[in-house]
């Protein structure tokens, strides 16, 4: 048999496809494309590679690969949407991007020996519930198995690597498995899942932006002291209601906690210098300990917050705008200042109300607020940074040398 040419029988009447032993590679790209009359094919023993869109949007409905298969080429099976069970030989060392995309799979096994889930894999099959995983896995590519309806998954050991969106919109997902070799969890690895707890194994040093945001079920999630970093909004939207921030994180990036409605309690780490923007905006805590080692907080932190008494470290050199700002721009009752240094910039408490208990305006310079402020206590050092531009505006205790 001579090469497939790109597009061979591409979009024909053909129903049914015999490739003789002796065929080492279907090469063709798109050879079998919108072939949607080709219900079966065999394929020869001696098959090590099948190319790129070889079988996309055809009418597959099972295909079974030999052993001694060796390549699957991007989307080479996508698109058919009749393709429901797959069987992965464990001789098959690379998988295409998308190579299953879009099909109608229900079920996947990848057998021993396989390494890698290539990036989409299985991305958008949407029945796909049954998923049996080697024991030789590394990793797992960027949206593997993105939009799929797996309820659960347990990732072996031996995998280190968690790609981009590999588990995002699974919205069946309740529960996942963490190896304790894994060492990274990509951006938005498993936002829009179902999970209701999490267990992110010690050896894991990132956990991607987003990586589990908009879970809105996500009660509790454990994090190892082996993590350094938090991505952006990486619990945003979840339905957490405590955390314990390990020690070794130094900053707790933009939305990291953002629009977590129940949570209650949160423990920050001593090593921890600074909270970004929006952190920890719409939460429900009633009170937070800040580390001294804390040296920033970020432009609305904590805005929408319900904590009626703050003491910020002495080494906190800068509140950005409204990073203290209370629920419904409320300030809160009282602000100690341990240091004499720190830069407060416009609004860092919000805006005041008046004794009726409507807004009377943002306060966009302190240095311009209006005399009545509601009943916040300020406790400082004579002559601070926070005496001196509060100094006409709050009810003033000094604190002594």
């Amino acid at each position: 048999m001579q090469a497939l040419g790109n597009q061979f029988l591409n979009d024909t009447a053909v129903t049914s496809l015999v490739f003789p032993e002796g065929v080492v590679s279907l090469s063709g790209e798109d050879a079998f494309t919108y072939c949607d009359q080709l219900k079966s094919v065999s394929l020869p023993s001696t098959l090590k590679a099948i190319g790129a869109g070889v079988f996309r949007f055809s009418g597959l409905e099972s295909v079974t690969l030999p052993e001694g298969l060796e390549s699957l080429g991007d989307r080479c099976f996508a698109q058919c949407a009749k393709l429901k069970k797959i069987t992965l030989p464990a001789t098959l060392k690379e998988t295409g991007s998308g190579a299953f995309r879009d099909t109608e799979l229900t079920s996947a096994i990848l057998s021993d020996g396989i390494e890698a889930v290539s990036d989409s894999l299985f991305e958008n099959c949407a029945k796909l519930k049954s998923l049996t995983l080697p024991a030789t896995l590394k990793s797992v590519g960027s949206r593997a198995f993105s939009y799929t309806a797996i309820p659960s998954v347990a990732l072996p050991e031996g995998v280190e690597s968690i790609g981009n969106g590999a588990f995002r919109f699974c919205s069946n997902l309740k529960k996942v498995t963490l190896p304790s070799t894994l060492k990274t969890i990509g951006n938005e690895a498993f936002s829009n899942t179902a999970l209701t707890a999490v267990t992110v194994p010690a050896g894991v040093e990132s956990s991607g932006d987003s990586a589990f945001s908009e879970c809105t079920s996500l009660k509790k999630a454990d994090l190892p002291d082996t993590l350094r970093s938090l991505g952006k909004e990486a619990f945003c939207l979840t339905g957490l209601t405590s955390v314990v921030i390990p020690e070794g994180i130094e900053e707790i990036r933009e939305k990291t906690f953002s629009s977590c409605k129940s949570l209650k309690k949160i423990q920050l780490p001593s090593s921890l210098k600074r909270i970004g923007t929006l952190a920890f905006e719409w939460t429900a805590f009633t009170s937070v300990t800040f580390p001294e080692g804390l040296e920033e907080i970020g432009e609305n932190a904590f805005s929408d917050h319900r904590i009626s008494e703050f003491v910020i470290p002495a080494g906190v050199r800068k509140l950005e705008a409204f990073s203290l700002a209370g629920k419904d721009w409320k300030y809160p009752k009282k602000v100690t200042f341990l240091g004499r240094d720190t830069e407060l910039a416009p609004g860092v408490f919000g805006a005041y109300y008046d004794t009726e208990g409507g807004p009377a305006n943002d306060i966009y310079a302190v240095e311009n607020a209006p005399f009545k402020v509601g009943t916040m206590t300020l406790s400082c050092y004579e002559g601070s940074t926070a005496d001196l531009l509060y100094q006409y505006h709050v009810k003033k205790k000094y604190l002594q040398d």
